[in-house]
Formats: structure tokens, C-alpha cells, sequence
């Protein structure tokens, strides 16, 4: 690999660093970079951060296109792609990468344990997208992308095909990770990437098209609707034959969802959407129509028609 090592201040200068990153990562003249004036092809993995700590530098830029066939791991470094990214997997986390072109990946794209901030200005495209960073902002997605929210943290906010609750029936047991009290606490993204690597199934089902809900499920929006219930002499509401109502359960604020008299499952703020049934078909089924009361609930109290109800 031909590169140069490079002054922060160069760095600056020839590749305008302050239109593609945070200032945060700057040290105003102390760090070096790894610059690489053409396109770059890796046969195999590539760990850039590895290569960063070698050669005691904060980041890389690639003035360029970048091409590795297997697992490009940018966790820990500052990347800076002039050009379009082509992988079989990506991970971030921790610091902040750019590719001004499309990212083009075979399998996985996903943030790692600290995050991190991650840019496309083009299109990005991969079989499944797992939102674990901080911050993320795409040109575009591919309509037949996978997206998943692996974080328990995030609220459900967002445009996800599939939210974090949902991921322990949706993709195969082997991929699930437990907590030390036995409940499920995401997937195991190293295994995934394995297993895909052997053009092996990873999930249940056949996947659905990616679903937008106007961040229904915002931390904000279950407040919302727990809060107007709240203030209901009877703390429940009949919408389109659902009813919904406050049922606290162990000091956690939870809404429960029946349809004539039946438990179609609940939502707290802390794990999401729950639903009741035993047989998986009547799981999905209950899950999309908890969702759909829900939106349904968030847009009649900000339509102002509570006041008249």
C-alpha cells in the first residue's frame, strides 16, 4: 500500500477535513493522518485502526475509492473515503467516518460497542444495516436494505424494519445474546458476519419491507400518550375497537393493548413493544396491531380532538 504520512494542518488544507468531520476530533495541529492519493484495493480484512496505531496516527484518508473483499473495521479512527466503499462488512464505532461516494456492502454494516458517528453522502446499500451509532446520516438507503435497531437504548425511534424487540423471534436462536438474568439483550454480530460469510440463513422469517412510522415510538411519544391517559378518569381509550389502557406493573410504566377483552400484549418506555402470544404467527399479528393502535393513539391526542372526546 503506497501512503504518506501527513500533518494535521496538510491534512486541512489539501482535503478540506472541516466539510467531512466533527471539529471535536481535531487537536489543532498535533495529529498525523495516513493519506492515500488513489484508490485503494485489500484483499481480505482490513483493520484500519490497527494500522493507525502502527504508525501512531488519528485517522486515514483515502482520496479515492476503497474496495476490501472481506471485514473493514474502521472502530477507533478517523476515516475520510473521497470516493465510494465497496466491502463484504463495515464496522464503526468510537470516532467518526465519512464516504463522500456509496457504500456498497455485501453483508453487514453496524456500529460497534462505542458507537460513532457515520456518513454517506450517497446511497448506502448492504443486506442489513444495525443502527448502534451515535449518529448516522445516508444520502439515501436502498429500498431492499434490512434495517435494525440492535440497540435496547435507542427508545424505538426511528425507521427500522425491524426494532429492537422484535430481534429475538426474527433471526435464528444461535444469534442470540442473553444478559446475566437470562433476558435476551440483542445479537451476536460476529457470529452473524460468520455465518454469512458461509451464504447461511440468519433469520426466521422472509424478511419485510423496511416500515415508516414517523418515530411513533419515540421515548417522547410514549410519555405522551401515558400521560393524556393519565389525566382520563378511567385511564383507558377505545380506538378502532383496541383499547388501550395504563397497566404499572413492579414500578415500571407500562400501556396494555386488548381487543374484546383479550390481552394483545404491551409497551414500556424501557423494553418496547411486548406482545403476548405463544405461536409466532399470532406474535407478528399482535405486534403490528399494538403498533398501529399506538400511532393511531399518538395522532388523535395531536390532532386536538382529546379536547372533545
Amino acid at each position: 500500500m503506497n501512503f504518506e504520512i501527513i500533518s494535521e494542518t496538510e491534512a486541512w488544507d489539501r482535503y478540506d477535513l472541516f466539510s467531512y468531520w466533527s471539529v471535536d476530533y481535531f487537536s489543532f495541529g498535533k495529529n498525523n493522518f495516513l493519506a492515500f492519493d488513489s484508490a485503494v484495493s485489500i484483499v481480505g480484512d482490513w483493520n484500519v485502526s490497527l494500522l493507525c496505531e502502527q504508525h501512531k496516527v488519528a485517522g486515514v484518508i483515502i482520496n479515492g475509492d476503497l474496495t476490501v473483499s472481506g471485514h473493514f473495521d474502521m472502530s477507533d479512527s478517523l476515516v475520510l473515503i473521497k470516493g465510494n466503499l465497496k466491502a463484504r462488512h463495515v464496522c464503526i464505532s468510537e470516532k467518526e467516518a465519512c464516504i463522500t461516494g456509496n457504500c456498497i456492502v455485501s453483508g453487514l454494516v453496524y456500529g460497534g460497542w462505542k458507537h460513532g458517528i457515520f456518513t454517506v453522502q450517497e446511497e448506502i446499500c448492504a443486506l442489513f444495516l444495525i443502527y448502534e451509532f451515535d449518529r448516522a446520516s445516508f444520502g439515501s438507503i436502498h429500498p431492499d436494505i434490512i434495517t435494525i435497531d440492535n440497540d435496547f437504548n435507542s427508545g424505538c425511534k426511528g425507521n427500522y424494519t425491524y426494532f429492537w424487540h422484535e430481534l429475538n423471534y426474527v433471526f435464528l436462536p444461535k444469534l442470540h445474546v442473553f444478559a446475566s438474568d437470562g433476558s435476551f439483550s440483542g445479537l451476536d454480530l460476529s457470529l452473524m458476519m460468520e455465518v454469512l460469510n458461509h451464504n447461511e440463513p440468519v433469520m426466521n422469517i422472509t424478511p419485510r419491507k423496511l416500515r415508516i412510522y414517523q418515530d411513533c415510538f419515540s421515548t417522547d411519544n410514549f410519555d405522551k400518550a401515558y400521560g393524556y391517559l393519565s389525566t382520563l378518569l378511567n385511564p383507558f381509550i377505545e380506538l378502532d375497537g383496541f383499547e388501550v389502557s395504563i397497566l404499572d406493573v413492579d414500578q415500571t410504566s407500562r400501556l396494555d393493548f386488548k381487543k374484546e377483552g383479550y390481552s394483545l400484549g404491551f409497551i414500556s418506555k424501557e423494553r418496547g413493544i411486548i406482545a403476548l402470544a405463544k405461536r409466532q404467527q399470532d406474535n407478528d399479528q399482535n405486534r403490528k396491531a399494538i403498533e398501529q393502535t399506538f400511532c393511531n393513539l399518538i395522532n388523535f391526542i395531536e390532532s386536538g380532538r382529546v379536547d372533545n372526546f
